[in-house]
């Protein structure tokens, strides 16, 4: 996010209980994890790179640490641009992240519920398996779908038309 300080009163205007703050001054990033017993869905994450580039794409990324450029490998994967949470009430958690992100939900072209970002979306989804409120997946931009499942099944990982299940997440490779 572009400021985490203003989203932190908003935070606090809603009565989100913050469950760790992200607060490195020194290397460049504050942010907060928020308790997701009061978002709904799943851990609602918000950060800002606050040193010289942090708000460019491939920019510093401290998580990361100093040195994970050399370690980037897009060949395969370039980009997390979607996640689906399923909730029983779709409509009611998606309203709830628009609240606490100050950003507007619209409609799919499924009639589902989404969130638009800069560069990424979450959708949610009707919960449909007995598993409860959740991430259940991620969308992966792909430059070689074909080679991204052939090493899945080498792996001995499920997989579906353009999806891998990883530990019950759905990761669907898109183009």
């Amino acid at each position: 996010v572009d400021d985490v300080a203003a989203r932190r009163d908003i935070v606090d205007e809603l009565g989100i209980r913050v469950a760790f703050e992200l607060n490195y001054p020194d290397e460049g990033h504050v942010g907060m994890q928020l308790h997701p017993a009061d978002t709904g869905g799943s851990f609602l994450e918000m950060d800002q790179m606050t040193m010289k580039g942090g708000g460019e794409v491939g920019g510093p990324w401290w998580p990361a640490g100093k040195n994970w450029k050399p370690y980037v490998r897009t060949d395969r994967v370039s980009a997390i641009t979607a996640a689906t949470i399923s909730s029983p009430d779709p409509s009611t958690l998606a309203t709830r992240w628009a609240e606490i992100t100050q950003t507007p939900f619209d409609l799919d072209d499924h009639n589902q519920p989404i969130l638009e970002f800069d560069n990424a979306r979450i959708r949610f989804v009707q919960e449909n398996d007995g598993r409860g409120e959740r991430l259940s997946g991620i969308d992966v931009r792909c430059g070689d779908i074909e080679a991204v499942l052939a090493a899945a099944t080498t792996l001995g990982l499920q997989t579906r038309d353009t999806t891998v299940t990883l530990a019950g997440l759905d990761v669907t490779c898109v183009g």
